[in-house]
């Protein structure tokens, strides 16, 4: 994929609910990144190690990694830029 010369780039804040002190990360990121891009960010900043699954929800969109046990309507974070 070609790179764009004048990428925008989106700001997050990301907070954790309901933990004392609140643990936030303010993260930057480009506007082609994809939702996968974004999780490896978001562990990397949080200090996590991907023990978890994770899912993005709009609405009622869900996007994860698709699983073929799983009966919902899953759309691929590989696949879906932010």
């Amino acid at each position: 994929m070609a790179v764009k010369k004048n990428r925008a780039v989106y700001q997050f804040k990301v907070t954790l609910r309901n933990i004392h002190p609140p643990i936030r990360r303010r993260i930057q990121v480009w506007e082609d990144v994809t939702l996968a891009q974004l999780h490896r960010v978001l562990q990397t900043v949080m200090g996590w190690e991907d023990y978890h699954l994770h899912e993005f929800r709009n609405g009622r969109k869900i996007y994860a990694v698709p699983d073929l046990d799983d009966e919902r309507k899953i759309i691929d974070v590989k696949r879906t830029r932010i």
